[in-house]
């Protein structure tokens, strides 16, 4: 049956007629077609982390407020957010360690120089003396060790110095090596006396490298203003040393009556001597 003249039919949904919604109207419930902004799903905002994850919300300050999950984080931000935390002071208590521990042992074949020696020096920061971070990357580090700066070794050195952790001697040995090689590389006051410190703490006082060691840190006080603090922690290192080869040639003495003092002293004199410019230098520095 055809409709009367001049009446037209709507289509139907269901039964019931859709009322007809004119392409330009600007009536509509639903607005203008035409000039709504369609977000493509692929091109809108990824969320952040779950609001509940606030693992510095008790335990961090201003620079870590907005640090990401270490899960997410490659090698080089995860050593970055490493030293952020340390440097803003976030308690070793925090499960923010344990997640950054997590992550690097997981990446740790992909963590270059840099990125060990930061993550590293911050766990020693925090005083967090984990054994298995250590051991995992000690072997990276033996790999790479060509490619690390004279301030990353250092941190290195003093990294497994200050948290007492086990060091395998192999790898000690492989350190030792590297930095004795390279001497003349270390030239800032802060690293040096980051270095020769670690060293003596870490049981190494190899005589022939500590010569080598005194007149490169003399060479160093004629063109640099080392800091009292500096030389004093520098002087207790050579002391160290010092203090072993007196020692130990007294024992070989007594056990073979044998008079070698004067070897000894002579052996020693680039070590005394070095000592003896900090104590003027210091002296010279505190009068002024």
């Amino acid at each position: 049956m055809r409709p009367p003249s001049g009446r037209s039919v709507l289509p139907t949904f269901r039964g019931t007629a859709l009322k007809q919604i004119p392409h330009t109207s600007t009536n509509s419930h639903f607005g203008n077609p035409l000039t709504k902004n369609y977000v493509h799903p692929s091109s809108s905002p990824q969320p952040g982390p779950p609001p509940t994850w606030k693992p510095l919300a008790k335990f961090g300050g201003p620079l870590t407020s907005e640090l990401p999950p270490p899960s997410t984080l490659d090698a080089e931000g995860l050593g970055h957010a490493a030293n952020t935390a340390a440097r803003d002071r976030v308690k070793g208590t925090s499960p923010y360690w344990q997640q950054l521990k997590d992550r690097a042992l997981a990446i740790a074949p992909a963590m270059e120089p840099r990125d060990c020696a930061l993550l590293l020096n911050a766990f020693s920061r925090v005083r967090l003396c984990d054994q298995q971070l250590f051991d995992t990357l000690a072997p990276v580090v033996e790999a790479k060790l060509l490619y690390f700066t004279s301030v990353h070794l250092a941190m290195v050195f003093s990294a497994y110095a200050k948290t007492g952790v086990k060091i395998q001697e192999s790898f000690l040995s492989a350190l030792s090596r590297e930095v004795g090689a390279r001497v003349h590389e270390f030239h800032s006051p802060v690293e040096i006396c980051m270095l020769l410190n670690a060293m003596t703490k870490l049981g190494l006082v190899d005589l022939d490298l500590f010569t080598r060691w005194s007149k490169h840190v003399q060479a160093r006080m004629s063109q640099e203003p080392f800091h009292v603090r500096d030389l004093s922690v520098i002087a207790s290192a050579l002391a160290r040393v010092i203090k072993h080869h007196t020692v130990a040639e007294g024992g070989r003495q007594k056990k073979e009556e044998e008079d070698s003092t004067a070897a000894l002293n002579e052996a020693l004199d680039p070590l005394t001597d070095t000592m003896d410019l900090i104590a003027g230098r210091a002296l010279a520095t505190l009068g002024e």
